[in-house]
């Protein structure tokens, strides 16, 4: 049909050139409006135009051939003459005789609208047939909120800053307590007699080391040490030359004289990798190599006893435990037993009643440092066959476990750890660099 209209208005146009003087010419544009369809979600509206300029030749010939359109498109409004100075596309320029598409927008629900198509060329608007529409309430689909960006994963915090260097000597085994507003640190060497039995102090308000009083026992390695009414106590340990053979000396360090006195060794079995922990105006020792037993030290009566508990089977022969006090409980756990653990269990001593607390969330392994701090303990790096870069906090009245997403670079190089004052401080076994640790507020 639309082939048939054109060779019509060609036809008309040679009708009218016969009449022309030679090398007359005349235009002819025809701009025709399709219908509106509705295409996904919205309303779609086709146009097409017919161009010819038509010469008369002094021959006779005549040549038609099309001139480029400037602007073309639609419009559309309630009135039923739209113009394009209502709502209009702008789809710019032609160049050959096409048909075009338009989408209609802010098109409301339940109006009739009138569109036509259009196309400019020489400053003239060449307007189509008006064609009519209504839009239903089904037809009309606003555009859903996009989906919100998602918020970018939160860089990675530390939580650390570095303090003065340890002036002792570098090693993979310390031991080291608190006392006032001082942290103790000592048997640093695992090569020299001398360097081992060295122990210093630092002021953590003023981050100043001084060396205190050696110690007066034997040099030893992974020795435990725990603090108890101003006073700190260094039980066991393995020998400095010999790790297969554990020691069962007993000494307590008195910082107001600065003087290390020996008291009655331990009364079990000499045992190496142990766990200990100061609570109730009681020293807890035992566990370690081969050992399933766990003692506890009066001081008041200065006297050594077993503790006649159920020990649960899990924690027999648990070398390299972690113990704390919390609650009015004592929490023992991780550590190996043929296999690194995960395990965490908490003991009552009031009612002599174990329970196991909620299993940690990753692998089993040895913790390099713990930080009781207030209500929450920070288990920090550890080893299970290699160095392990995580920070994990144990929030104890809730028996829950949070990974913390920590960037510090040294976790996995972390060797001992002690907390005072609500922060952590943690000495690292690639060198002599101590660093502190502020908890996370949240």
């Amino acid at each position: 049909m639309n082939h048939i209209r054109k060779l019509l208005n060609i036809l008309v146009i040679l009708i009218f050139l016969s009449a022309c003087n030679e090398n007359d010419s005349v235009r002819s544009i025809e701009v025709y409006t399709g219908d509106v369809e509705k295409v996904n979600n919205s309303f779609q509206i086709k146009g097409y135009y017919i161009d010819v300029l038509l010469e008369l030749e002094y021959n006779g010939n005549v040549n038609a051939s099309s001139v480029g359109i400037s602007e073309h498109g639609h419009c559309w409004s309630l009135d039923s003459l739209p113009e394009v100075v209502d709502n209009c596309t702008r789809l710019g320029s032609l160049a050959v005789q096409d048909t075009f598409y338009s989408s209609l927008e802010g098109i409301e629900e339940g109006k009739t609208y009138f569109s036509r198509a259009y196309v400019i060329t020489d400053n003239t608007i060449y307007y189509g047939n008006t064609v009519t529409f209504t839009s239903d309430v089904d037809d009309v689909v606003t555009d859903p909120e996009p989906d919100p960006e998602p918020e970018p994963d939160p860089e990675p915090v530390s939580f650390w800053d570095e303090m003065k260097s340890f002036p002792g000597s570098v090693s993979n085994s310390y031991a080291g307590f608190v006392l006032s507003n001082y942290l103790y640190v000592g048997f640093s060497s695992m090569q020299d007699d001398d360097q081992n039995l060295r122990f210093w102090k630092i002021n953590v308000d003023n981050n100043r080391w001084e060396q205190i009083d050696e110690f007066e026992g034997d040099p030893v390695t992974n020795a435990v040490s725990v603090t108890l009414n101003n006073r700190a106590y260094l039980i066991g340990g393995s020998y400095l030359y010999n790790s297969s053979r554990a020691s069962d000396q007993f000494y307590v360090y008195n910082p107001d004289d600065d003087d290390w006195d020996e008291l009655d060794d331990f009364k079990g079995k000499a045992r190496a990798n142990a766990m200990g922990l100061a609570y109730q105006n009681k020293i807890y020792y035992g566990l370690g190599e081969n050992r399933s037993d766990i003692y506890e030290y009066d001081l008041e009566n200065e006297k050594w006893s077993e503790v006649k508990t159920d020990l649960p089977h899990d924690l027999r022969k648990r070398e390299n435990a972690i113990a704390f006090s919390a609650n009015n409980n004592i929490y023992i756990g991780f550590g190996q037993s043929g296999d690194y653990k995960n395990d965490l269990w908490r003991y009552n001593t009031d009612s002599d009643t174990w329970t196991q607390m909620a299993t940690f969330p990753g692998n089993g392994r040895i913790v390099s440092c713990l930080f009781n701090i207030g209500s929450t303990a920070y288990f920090v790096g550890g080893d299970n066959g290699s160095g392990i870069a995580e920070n994990w906090k144990y929030i104890v009245k809730e028996d829950r476990w949070q990974k913390l997403d920590d960037n510090f670079e040294y976790l996995d190089e972390i060797a001992f750890g002690m907390a005072l004052n609500g922060k952590g401080y943690a000495l690292l076994s690639s060198g002599q660099a101590f660093w502190q640790f502020t908890p996370p507020t949240d």
